[in-house]
């Protein structure tokens, strides 16, 4: 059975929703490099959030879990997002708390659930071939997600940090229903998204 939408967008979904696209207009709608001025600085921030004050756009490891850290922070989690320089822990969190009430995000499947504004697309990236089911208990994996920022006919945008090396939109096609369309070559390795219960 297929979870209905909630009748409105939460207020801090909405913020969040804000901040990406504003992030996005400052990256140049994805044309700013990560090495460039002032995306060097701005990924700084993002680094420190996730306690890692050294780093900037300069450093190897990518950035794209900072960013959406730091999104959280500043469209006003007070701190419920689990934080980290790596996705896997949050989306961990997610679907191990996926039955709690008072969670901040559940994990769902992406055959049950419709992806609404502010919620997180989960996936694979590099050799990582965890499921819903085995990313829980699989500790470290390498993995990516984005921020769902608009929903329209036959398409879900998102935005997404380290994404083209920097903070770029990617789309998905839906199916009539709302639900990610798994035909889609590029949802190849999304296993699961987060609902903002935020």
């Amino acid at each position: 059975m297929i979870e209905a939408p909630a009748a409105t967008t939460s207020a801090f979904a909405l913020k969040l929703v804000d901040f990406c696209v504003s992030e996005w207009n400052s990256f140049q709608q994805g044309a700013l490099k990560e090495n460039q001025d002032p995306a060097v600085r701005r990924i700084a921030a993002y680094w420190a959030h996730v306690d890692q004050p050294e780093w900037d756009g300069n450093t190897p490891e990518a950035w794209s879990a900072a960013f959406i850290s730091f999104a959280m922070k500043e469209a006003g989690d007070d701190g419920r997002f689990k934080k980290n320089a790596g996705h896997c822990v949050y989306i961990n969190d997610a679907i191990k708390r996926r039955d709690e009430p008072e969670a901040p995000f559940h994990g769902k499947r992406i055959e049950d659930y419709a992806p609404q504004l502010g919620d997180l697309i989960c996936r694979n990236r590099g050799d990582s071939n965890v499921s819903f089911d085995t990313a829980p208990t699989t500790g470290w994996y390498s993995s990516h997600t984005d921020i769902v920022t608009a929903i329209k006919p036959g398409v879900v945008e998102m935005i997404g940090g380290n994404v083209s090396n920097s903070v770029s939109v990617s789309r998905l096609k839906l199916l009539p229903d709302g639900r990610l369309d798994p035909s889609d070559p590029k949802a190849n390795g999304v296993f699961a998204i987060m609902k903002n219960n935020l």
